[in-house]
């Protein structure tokens, strides 16, 4: 059994065409963005909903569950509306997320220049040293208004001294985080999202979860001042990082804001690395798909029986006779391919605009036939026909 598997398996690569292989990448990547996207925002919720209806619908075919099956062939045809109102906001930030990372695919987003960085880092030592908490937030590619609440519009070019007074506790703004744009300081004051997986980090404050919460949603990086111990923390990636010193930040956000030009030569192993399981399960995904959905319906031949029509003819003139006024064609395409094919959308059509009166005998070409593209006209039958035409 093992030898049959191995055979066939070498033997799978010898059915995928050209078509089946540019069909098989645009799915994968599409599960890869996807998959991405998830991962980077922790949207898990909403790939283990996806995977639930999926799983019910394999089980219903599998097992034959008539009832189940019925009831899911009704549900099907609005289920695509009802996940795009239940999920509204996610699909419109991975819309977001795709458009602005496909502007940003030849290089890393500056966030802030190295003059910005050192204004930021010197601000936080000295708050750390005096244990004054602090929440300073450097945007990523996705924007953040949907996950900002609350805070007062700024637009002050970004100091030291401004930084300290902004989260002073006399600051009516100081619990809340800054949010840096470009060289300058953009709200102040503001509520972040509270993050939901925080339990592993113990018993952390509101100002953590709130970073926390920024990192599982955003591709934002957020700094994060402990009041009660000084300590310096990075929020990012769904991650919280504890910063063990000055020098520590310093490299970290450093390495983060540093420009990647998009001529910039990276080794080729960056390419297979770099989100790699990602890349293994949309491919294997989409292998899969392909040989449940496509290989395993195979090609197969219809057959239709079409009525001779007739274009362009004169005014002045009729068909008097037609013989044989049908003809058979057989068709081949994906077993699929023919789900929305009816009889009415193959139809052949003989332009008689140039054509005499009299007996005429006429071979029957595949131009003359009208189908859909992903078709394709194996046999005719009969090749000929004979009509006679006569005036009016």
């Amino acid at each position: 059994m093992l030898d049959n598997l191995i055979e066939f398996l070498k033997s799978v690569p010898s059915f995928i065409g050209i078509k089946d292989f540019f069909d098989i990448l645009i799915i994968a990547t599409s599960i890869y963005l996807i998959l991405v996207f998830i991962r980077q925002t922790r949207l898990f919720f909403v790939l283990n909903s996806v995977l639930f209806f999926v799983g019910i619908w394999f089980l219903a075919n599998f097992f034959n569950f008539s009832l189940t099956r019925q009831i899911l062939q009704y549900f099907f045809t609005s289920f695509i509306l009802i996940f795009a109102v239940v999920f509204q906001k996610e699909i419109k930030r991975f819309f977001e997320w795709f458009l602005v990372a496909g502007r940003n695919l030849g290089g890393k987003k500056i966030l802030v220049s190295s003059k910005i960085t050192n204004i930021i880092i010197n601000a936080v030592e000295n708050l750390a040293k005096k244990k004054i908490g602090a929440l300073i937030v450097l945007p990523g590619r996705l924007k953040l208004d949907n996950f900002l609440e609350g805070g007062l519009a700024l637009g002050g070019q970004i100091s030291v001294p401004l930084l300290l007074s902004i989260f002073d506790s006399s600051s009516p703004g100081h619990d809340g985080a800054v949010v840096i744009d470009g060289e300058v300081i953009k709200r102040f004051g503001v509520h972040l999202p509270l993050g939901e997986n925080f339990s592993r980090y113990g018993n952390i404050g509101t100002r953590h979860r709130a970073a926390l919460g920024l990192a599982e949603k955003t591709d934002a990086y957020t700094i994060v001042v402990s009041e009660e111990r000084g300590t310096i923390t990075l929020a990012h990636d769904g991650e919280l990082q504890e910063i063990k010193n000055i020098n520590e930040l310093k490299e970290t956000v450093s390495e983060l804001t540093k420009e990647k030009m998009p001529n910039e030569p990276r080794p080729l192993s960056f390419l297979f690395l770099k989100n790699f399981w990602e890349k293994i399960i949309s491919i294997s995904l989409a292998v899969l798909f392909w040989f449940i959905f496509t290989f395993q319906a195979g090609t197969i031949n219809k057959d239709f029986v079409v009525p001779i029509g007739f274009r362009f003819l004169p005014d002045s003139m009729l068909v008097e006779s037609v013989s044989p006024n049908k003809v058979s064609v057989v068709v081949s395409g994906d077993y699929r391919d023919f789900n929305n094919v009816t009889n009415e959308s193959v139809k052949i059509y003989f332009d008689v605009r140039d054509v005499k009166n009299g007996l005429q005998r006429v071979k029957i070409i595949p131009e003359m036939i009208s189908l859909p593209p992903y078709l394709t006209i194996v046999d005719i039958n009969p090749k000929f026909f004979e009509y006679k035409l006569k005036t009016k």
